[in-house]
């Protein structure tokens, strides 16, 4: 379980804000990956600053990007249940769900750029990945463009595993169901969103179209729970009402009201249970990551730490290999 968000000031500076929330440990190693530099058999040609996390897959240790961000994009990534090919043979037209953001980030600027890289392609998975967290969903944020696709991964023309792209204009994303499941799901919440206008002329919480789906199923409060759609509604309900309220005018009370919002749907150990492969585990939330995008200054807290620290992204100096020993003295 995870969130991701940005918020915009009104001198235009922008900060992104997100978290891990899972059962297993995943880490958060740092790395600066420069162009030229290849790992996982992908070469870079943009630099970006790269959030490592690592999975215990059928025994094996793997490490994977989880989030990143360059001059040009700012990109996290799920696993989730959606539509994959494990089956593919020809390496021409596949790629890694593994190495899919390294590859997205190392070589894209834009989103147009992105879905250049992905035509044509096919997501592929290990099996053993597919059958403990499902496969993957992509947030990607445009800097320059201030524009937001969520990427899903679907079977279309009779082919698994192809990109589908959703447009975020509120700029905030958790994990599955669908997008366009928890933009429609907005529209029951429009009793809240209320305050200065009749809930029959709500057309949009914060950024997001809605549509009034009359009194009887339009629900009056923040949800709570800490579900991915309950975390939607939430999110951007806080948002709709504080930007609304007051929207900070640079990207300092920015980095403040993204901490508040933050800390507001962080996970308690012991209130979320799943069943895995590997029997029960008990979701908390992990780190909270702040990124001023002007600065590109981060701030990451800890789930054993009361503040959050300013991080540097040691540059990664090693070839054709991500392996956690090779990292892991950073």
């Amino acid at each position: 379980m995870c969130n991701t968000f940005v918020v915009k000031a009104k001198n235009g500076k922008k900060v992104v804000g997100s978290d891990m929330q899972y059962g297993n440990m995943v880490g958060n190693i740092l790395g600066r990956m420069l162009k030229g530099i290849s790992l996982n058999g992908i070469t870079s040609t943009i630099d970006f600053n790269a959030f490592f996390s690592d999975f215990n897959i059928a025994g094996k240790h793997v490490r994977t990007v989880s989030m990143g961000y360059s001059e040009y994009l700012v990109a996290r990534q799920w696993f989730r249940d959606t539509s994959f090919n494990n089956a593919l043979t020809t390496k021409d037209n596949q790629i890694s769900g593994l190495s899919l953001l390294q590859f997205i980030l190392g070589n894209a600027k834009s989103i147009d750029e992105t879905k250049k890289l992905l035509e044509g392609k096919q997501l592929t998975l290990p099996l053993e990945i597919l059958n403990q967290f499902g496969t993957v969903q992509i947030f990607l944020y445009d800097i320059a463009k201030d524009k937001s696709v969520v990427i899903n991964f679907v079977e279309k023309d009779g082919k698994q595993g192809i990109a589908k792209y959703t447009e975020l204009p509120g700029h905030v994303i958790t994990n599955m169901p669908d997008a366009e499941y928890h933009i429609k799901n907005l529209g029951a919440f429009v009793n809240y969103a209320d305050s200065v206008e009749s809930v029959t002329k709500v057309k949009e919480i914060n950024g997001y179209p809605v549509e009034f789906t009359g009194l009887g199923n339009a629900w009056k409060g923040i949800p709570s729970s800490a579900t991915p759609e309950d975390r939607f509604v939430s999110l951007n309900l806080h948002l709709d009402a504080a930007l609304k309220h007051s929207q900070p005018k640079d990207s300092k009370e920015a980095l403040l009201l993204v901490s508040k919002v933050l800390e507001k749907h962080t996970v308690i150990e012991g209130t979320v249970c799943h069943s895995t492969i590997t029997g029960k585990s008990w979701d908390k939330t992990q780190w909270l990551i702040m990124i001023d995008l002007e600065t590109g200054t981060t701030y990451r807290k800890m789930c054993d730490s009361f503040n959050y620290e300013i991080v540097d992204f040691p540059t990664i100096n090693i070839k054709n290999s991500v392996e956690p020993e090779a990292l892991g003295a950073m």
